[in-house]
This record gives structure tokens, sequence and C-alpha cells, in this order.
């Protein structure tokens, strides 16, 4: 009967449509995610960073993310055991992200992360949380072996100039290889008062080379 058709029509319509959602968001996934992570990829991550650093009055930190000798973990347990805990630990930061912040893979075990904060302090121990949940759980695999998590930290408000999220970018990763150079540190924070104009100058100029 028509009243039947009609029934079945919108049921036909509503498939159709919600095919059409499933596809557009499976199309969003591949051309604004990291395929191994679900992270973003570091282009949407810079464009969704500088997006809410422009349309909002919090105070943000920005934290880059890098693993000790990650290249170890690969070489003596495999690609798959290094997999696991990258995919692992994006999946830790997402869970504990809040609205108005968001996470990105730069490349290899490297991630950005932008935090907004009340007290500087809570950004530190929001990382360290983060950071003591991949320990454990490298902890639990393959007999105990992990790395350690070293982090660069710039906060805006600390910044002498208004800088778009590339500049930011490459003051957080200058910190963050001060940690690699350093010895028993796991966190720097960018500070402008001790940088070197010339070295910071130097380290931009490389990352466009």
């Amino acid at each position: 009967d028509v009243l039947g058709s009609r029934g079945l029509g919108d049921v036909y319509k509503r498939q159709k449509l919600y095919s059409l959602e499933s596809s557009n968001k499976t199309l969003y996934d591949i051309t604004t995610k990291d395929p191994l992570t679900g992270a973003y990829n570091f282009e949407t991550f810079k464009k969704k960073a500088q997006k809410l650093l422009t349309q909002t009055t919090k105070k943000y930190a920005l934290v880059y993310v890098d693993f000790a000798d990650f290249k170890y973990i690969n070489d003596v347990f495999g690609y798959k055991y290094g997999d696991e805990i990258l995919i692992n630990y994006a999946a830790t930061i997402s869970n504990e992200l809040r609205t108005e912040e968001v996470l990105g893979r730069v490349s290899a075990d490297n991630f950005v992360i932008l935090r907004y904060y009340n007290e500087k302090n809570d950004i530190m121990v929001r990382q360290q949380q983060v950071d003591i949940k991949i320990t454990e759980f490298m902890h639990a695999m393959y007999g105990g072996q992990a790395v350690s998590v070293q982090c660069g930290i710039c906060y805006l408000e600390d910044l002498a100039e208004d800088l778009q999220i590339e500049g930011i970018l490459d003051r957080a990763n200058y910190a963050r290889k001060t940690v690699k150079t350093g010895l028993n540190r796991k966190y720097a924070v960018y500070d402008e008062s001790t940088v070197s104009y010339t070295h910071l100058r130097a380290h931009e100029t490389l990352r466009h080379l």
C-alpha cells in the first residue's frame, strides 16, 4: 500500500543519508588524522591549534613530546611493539583532553599537545600523569623495558611577542631539544630570558630547509 511504500522510502532515505555521513566521516579521518594513532596529522593540528588560539582568551601551553631512544625499542623488540606504544600513548592523551584542546602527531615518536590551564603547574601535572601511564604500559610488556618521555613546554603568556602556531612550535621544540642534551631531566620550559636569539633563529632556519 501507499503508506507502506512511503515508510520503506523513508527508511531507504535514512539509510542513504547515514551511509553518506559515514563516507564523509571516513574521508575526513583519512585527510586529517594520523592513520596509526588517530591523532590529528601535523598540518591539521596546526590549523586547529591556530583557530583555538585566535578564538579564545584561555591561557594555553604547547607541549612538544619525544620518546628518548625510541629506535632502541624498534630495533630490539620490533616495529609492532613500537606502534603499540605510540597507539597507547595517543589514546591516553586523547582520553584526558578537554574541549578546546588538541593533540597531533608530528612524525615518528613526536607528538604535540595544545592544552589550556589556570595555573602553570596544571600542565606539568597532567603531562606527568600521562607519562606515568605510558611508562607503566611499557613496564608491563617485554620484561619491563621502557624508554623515557621528554617534553618541551612553551607557555604562551611567557612569550615576549604574539606568535603564530609555527613560532610557538619552534619554541616548544627548542625546549625539548635542551632535554635531549641534559642529564636526568624529562621536562624543559621555554624561557625567553635564557635563550640565545641566534641559536633560536638557526633552529627555525633549519626547520624550513
